[in-house]
């Protein structure tokens, strides 16, 4: 499907029957769509989506998108649990799908795929095949997410100061900007440049989708502690795509207080909240203390973790023979 109004609607009635689990492919496709209805314009050159089926149950949806700030990975949804993605089930149609999108598409533009981990190394193995190029493991990741049931407050810091969180301002785009910075010099090899950061900070700000820790030594003035983004959005559900808090204030709660604040505020309109966690992540309990489900398999059910806490799997391809993008 060349254009979000070609997708039929039948496909995006599924995504939204998952909306975590399918929150990066349903929320490009809308915000796509949204731009096509309202601009009367279609999608950029590049972008598609193509759907495999077996007789009328649809298997696989992948996505070939951009964002705001860059083009996306190729993201591959599926409507089954992870316990069915087994060899005998992707192969045979992993197979299509790739051989598809290899006909769609030039091979520098597929820079990662991120999917369930199985789906992930089975599309590898397969797009190597046709190009050659090699792969490497970038981000291995669970989903987890926060609703209201589960939601739990931090506790406030007695000095007023230390609780000043909020959305962020013009005033502090230069700020957001430098955590944006160090943010991605931690990302490899999704590293930012100085004007990037700004760019990517700009953005964020103006689309009021970053709020902001702010912090104050005494005799010094305030800066931004710890940042949080939230780049996507569905009708219930948003993701949380960025947490960074700067070396001068970890270990004093900041990203804890800021996350249960954003959470807050989110889940007063939307159903859940949503992100990625990597599986090596310090910032796991932080997440775990703010009522996030599926960061601990001790704790939940299998019926919970088939929910959206599999293990989800970034891999890159040859960084020197592809276009990388940015998410």
């Amino acid at each position: 499907y060349m254009s979000a109004r070609s997708i039929p609607p039948a496909i995006l009635d599924l995504l939204q029957s998952q909306p975590r689990r399918a929150n990066i492919i349903l929320f490009s496709a809308l915000r796509i769509l949204q731009e096509e209805e309202t601009e009367g314009r279609p999608s950029e050159k590049g972008q598609f989506w193509l759907v495999c089926r077996s007789a009328e149950q649809v298997d696989f949806v992948l996505s070939c998108t951009n964002g705001p700030l860059g083009t996306y990975p190729i993201c591959i949804y599926t409507p089954h649990p992870a316990n069915q993605m087994t060899e005998s089930f992707c192969r045979p149609r992993l197979n299509k799908l790739v051989n598809a999108l290899h006909k769609h598409v030039d091979q520098k533009r597929v820079f990662s795929v991120f999917a369930f981990e199985t789906v992930s190394r089975i599309f590898a193995e397969f797009w190597k095949n046709l190009t050659g190029l090699d792969y490497v493991d970038y981000y291995a990741a669970r989903q987890a997410f926060c609703t209201k049931a589960t939601f739990i407050k931090a506790p406030l810091m007695a000095e007023p100061e230390r609780n000043n969180v909020r959305l962020a301002m013009e005033k502090d785009i230069e700020g957001v900007a430098e955590l944006c910075f160090r943010f991605a010099q931690d990302s490899d090899p999704f590293f930012l440049t100085r004007e990037g950061a700004m760019k990517e900070a700009n953005y964020l700000v103006k689309h009021r989708r970053v709020w902001v820790h702010i912090a104050k030594r005494p005799g010094a003035s305030d800066e931004i502690a710890s940042i949080c983004a939230v780049t996507r959005e569905s009708d219930t559900v948003s993701s949380i795509t960025k947490v960074y808090t700067s070396p001068n204030w970890r270990k004093m709660g900041c990203a804890r207080r800021l996350v249960s604040f954003v959470c807050e505020t989110l889940l007063k309109t939307k159903e859940s909240v949503v992100l990625y966690v990597g599986h090596s992540n310090q910032a796991q309990s932080v997440y775990a203390r703010t009522g996030f489900m599926g960061l601990d398999d001790l704790r939940h059910s299998f019926r919970d973790r088939e929910d959206g806490m599999d293990k989800w799997l970034e891999i890159g391809f040859d960084k020197d023979k592809v276009d990388l993008g940015h998410w």
